[in-house]
């Protein structure tokens, strides 16, 4: 999982664009199965994760888990969606 994530940070590397943030999260069928899983931003080295390190993708893709939704936060503070996810679990 950490691997994808450290894809997708390059990626947004290579365009040159310092202002962009993904939220990543798994999607299905059923509204339980949805998780958020870390938030990349193109400032960040690193992506954070919400999960542990030791979270495989098998792991992540079970109970009617789908695929995985990046979800583009224009002008959002990246720190700040990390910090509001890992404390609440929402983005206010």
């Amino acid at each position: 999982m950490l691997e994808l994530l450290h894809e997708a940070l390059a990626v947004c590397q290579l365009a040159g664009v310092s202002e962009m943030t993904w939220i990543v999260k798994t999607v299905g069928a059923q509204s339980r199965t949805k998780r958020f899983i870390g938030v990349i931003a193109a400032k960040w080295r690193e992506p954070k994760l919400l999960v542990s390190t030791d979270e495989t993708a098998d792991s992540l893709f079970q109970d009617g888990v789908s695929g995985l939704f990046f979800w583009y936060r224009q002008q959002s503070d990246p720190e700040a969606d990390y910090q509001a996810l890992k404390n609440t679990g929402r983005i206010h």
